[in-house]
């Protein structure tokens, strides 16, 4: 609702809440109230809980102050109501597709991988299948479904960042022009929040690839965590950064149907899609890739889905400015290159002794050097959409 009313910092902001009431109760509350470790986890749970029930508050009163009334008349109110339930259910399916197929990523992990040894051990030898009959050894080893949990963590966050906060910005205007009937105005601005997502997506993914490794290290090294675990995080990372210019691209693309009220089209391509995810996972875990596979096929199957979806909305609804998105794409690419091997060249200047501080540098250095060399090439290349990005006006081409 408050996207609808044009304000976009309080719902940018209520996530703060989640995550305040995360760490507190990690580091305060459950520490304090029992030493169980299971105990615990369920403080944790009640936190999550009463975090929801925070989001939700901290919101009402900048709805109060911008005009906006609960009304309870429930019968005038009953039309619209039973046209949300009708049309909840394929727009749950066609945003939360990227979820479901990690979530099928994460099942195969776990049925697929060798079971632990009777010590408690990691197996790393082969293991016949028992409920196959023994025909097939396991693909996986244990700890692939833990690889796949982390990695996500990491595309995640420039998905939240970057796709789904130029999505909630371009709802609004897609939908007053649907409700105007201007189709034209409609593939204008869905192009825009595309050649954003672009300038944005692209280099966050391959940001992400280069670094994989220092990431996963930083954050997730050390007690049970091992070098070993860290090497395999970073590919799971690497190979899900592949996806991020279309796990971000997906939430703008989707959002140009439901302005014109069609939830079908994205349910049905989701429906689809998920499919082929399946189907490329349980062909590329069988292959050299293993369990990098699965990040593989998610990646892949969010590309194809991104280019359907575009080209059937372009065929059928609103016309999208492939010319102006194409260059944006092309000079994307340019700068994205020129920043890959800036940070590559700073990352391999500096050692990779351990330490914090030495890991915060070999993270820290190479974005840095990449920000300012991205930034720089598209800037040389004329590039608008950084312009557009800082004054919020989208009048030049």
């Amino acid at each position: 609702t408050l996207h609808a009313l044009s304000h976009f910092s309080m719902p940018a902001l209520t996530p703060v809440v989640l995550n305040v009431c995360w760490l507190v109760a990690v580091c305060v509350v459950a520490p304090q109230f029992t030493p169980d470790k299971r105990a615990q986890a369920f403080v944790l749970a009640v936190a999550i809980l009463i975090a929801g029930v925070l989001q939700v508050g901290v919101q009402l009163p900048m709805l109060y102050r911008l005009g906006f009334r609960f009304d309870y008349h429930w019968k005038a109110a009953r039309d619209g109501l039973i046209q949300i339930v009708r049309t909840m259910g394929p727009m749950m399916i066609g945003l939360a597709v990227t979820q479901i197929n990690t979530l099928v990523d994460s099942l195969i992990a776990w049925g697929l991988a060798a079971p632990v040894a009777s010590d408690g051990s990691r197996v790393t030898q082969s293991v016949p299948i028992a409920w196959l009959g023994g025909a097939l050894d396991y693909p996986l080893q244990q700890g692939a479904a833990a690889a796949i949990y982390y990695g996500e963590r990491l595309y995640h966050f420039p998905l939240a960042v970057l796709g789904l906060a130029v999505a909630a910005a371009v709802f609004p205007l897609l939908s007053r022009h649907a409700a105007r009937g201007d189709h034209a105005k409609l593939g204008d601005d869905l192009t825009l929040g595309l050649r954003l997502v672009v300038f944005l997506g692209i280099p966050a993914g391959v940001g992400l690839i280069l670094l994989a490794e220092p990431l996963a290290r930083l954050l997730f090294e050390g007690n049970e965590f091992t070098r070993d675990d860290t090497l395999r995080t970073a590919r799971m990372i690497a190979c899900y950064g592949t996806g991020v210019w279309a796990f971000c691209a997906l939430p703008v693309v989707i959002r140009g149907f439901y302005a014109i009220g069609d939830a079908a089209t994205p349910a049905k391509t989701a429906a689809w899609m998920v499919g082929l995810n399946l189907s490329l996972n349980l062909l590329l875990i069988w292959t050299p890739l293993q369990e990098a596979g699965l990040a593989v096929a998610t990646s892949i199957s969010a590309g194809v889905q991104v280019v359907v979806l575009l080209l059937i909305f372009s065929h059928r609804r609103a016309p999208i400015d492939w010319p102006i998105l194409g260059a944006t794409a092309m000079r994307t690419l340019a700068a994205t290159t020129t920043m890959a091997v800036v940070g590559y060249l700073t990352l391999r200047k500096i050692s990779d002794e351990s330490g914090l501080g030495n890991e915060l540098l070999r993270v820290l250095a190479p974005l840095a050097a990449s920000l300012l060399s991205y930034t720089a090439a598209f800037w040389l290349l004329r590039g608008t959409e950084l312009k557009i990005l800082l004054s919020g006006r989208a009048d030049e081409p």
